[in-house]
Formats: structure tokens, sequence, C-alpha cells
């Protein structure tokens, strides 16, 4: 069974397990397409003391996906409705964690009042985003050393 929730900073483990599996993810499927610098700068965003400081300070809230005591998904949100993180570990692909954390997501999203969510989208991941209603809103764009491509959803269209 899987628990959706919001991370908990002050369980032990809790914040460092989260960033291990979004760290073994990034490296197996998106890291091949970066460069070095686009590697080192997601490495930047994701360091630990930054990422407790950003969501203590409410600059991002993040949810995880829990199986068994262990984490198998987490999304992030910045700047109230933009996607800055999404990861699912490949143990748990294809059985509906993802879309259940961006349920998670959206739903938040639709308390408080916002109609459309965007991110920034890895090559690899494209597909997925398109399947939870994504569209492509530009071309790919390359910087820091990272392809991303632009993508936004309208978070009231059904399920």
């Amino acid at each position: 069974m899987v628990e959706v929730r919001r991370i908990d900073l002050d369980k032990p483990g809790e914040l460092d397990n989260t960033i291990a599996m979004v760290s073994r993810v990034f490296f197996e499927f998106v890291a091949p397409d970066y460069s070095p610098e686009g590697v080192t700068e997601f490495l930047r965003f994701f360091e630990p003391e930054l990422v407790r400081k950003t969501l203590t300070s409410d600059e991002r809230q993040m949810w995880i996906a829990l199986v068994d005591d262990s984490v198998a998904g987490a999304i992030s949100l910045r700047n109230e409705n933009h996607i800055c993180l999404f990861f699912v570990d490949s143990a748990f692909h294809n059985q509906g964690i993802g879309h259940t954390l961006y349920v998670t997501a959206r739903d938040h999203l639709r308390s408080i009042g916002r109609e459309f969510v965007s991110v920034y989208s890895s090559r690899y991941a494209i597909q997925v985003y398109e399947r939870l209603g994504f569209v492509q809103v530009s071309s790919e764009v390359f910087v820091r050393g990272m392809y991303c491509t632009p993508m936004c959803a309208y978070i009231y269209l059904p399920d």
C-alpha cells in the first residue's frame, strides 16, 4: 500500500532517504542527457541543507510516496505552481505512484486557487508528463548544462 504525505523534516532519515532515491533515479535516467555542468547544477539544487531551508521557509512544498516505509517517489513545487522535482524509484515505475504524487500536488494547487502547473521536463520524463495531461509550450532549451522542455497543464481538466 502506498502512503503519500508531505515530507516530515523532523523524522530522522526521511530527507536523506528521499535525497538518496532522487539521486539514484537522476543518475540512472536524467544525468546521461546532461552535461557535467548540468549534473553539477542539479546536485547543487538538491543539496540537503538547501532543500531543508527552502522547505522550512515555505518556498517549496514536497510530498513523498512511501511503500513499506521506503521512499518510492517524491514531487516538489516551488513558486506555488511549478514542479521543480518529480522522481519515482525505478523499482516502482508503472505502478501509479507518479500519478498519485501528481494528483496530490495538483489537489494542493486547486486548494490554493491555481489554474495551471508548469514544469521544465527532462528528455526522459516528457512522455510521463504528457500522460498526466501536460503539453509542450515551447521548444527544448539548454540551460546551465541541462536540456529542458517547458510544459504546462491546466489542473481543472479531468483525470
